[in-house]
């Protein structure tokens, strides 16, 4: 068997070569919604970069505890849950914002009797 011959140029590449780390991308932003009191409703975001990419949602630019991932899944929609959502992405490279997005929730009118 023959050995394998390894190029003059890969034995010069210092050890301590970095590949650059790449900021977050979105590549597809999450979508406005309409639904009805009691349905639900997904947001989702697709991006690339170097990992690992974190995710925060925000309704209304304050954080959203605990929605930590590329969905963002809101039940039993009320009155309460219309708003403006949006995720910011990131990893050890400058963070990115995703498009704000509306969630509206219709909801039944209210009659009232008259008098």
């Amino acid at each position: 068997m023959g050995k394998t011959r390894i190029p003059p140029t890969l034995l010069a590449l210092p050890l301590g070569l970095a590949i650059a780390a790449a900021q977050p991308v979105i590549t597809t932003q999450p979508q406005p919604q309409t639904k009805f009191a009691g349905e639900s409703a997904l947001l989702s975001v697709e991006a690339t970069g170097t990992p690992p990419l974190s995710y925060q949602w925000f309704k209304a630019f304050t954080p959203l505890e605990g929605q930590t991932n590329s969905t963002l899944s809101l039940t039993n929609l009320q009155a309460a849950d219309r708003g403006t959502y949006s995720v910011i992405v990131s990893n050890l490279e400058e963070p990115v914002t995703s498009t704000p997005v509306e969630v509206i929730v219709v909801t039944a009118p209210r009659i009232t009797p008259a008098n």
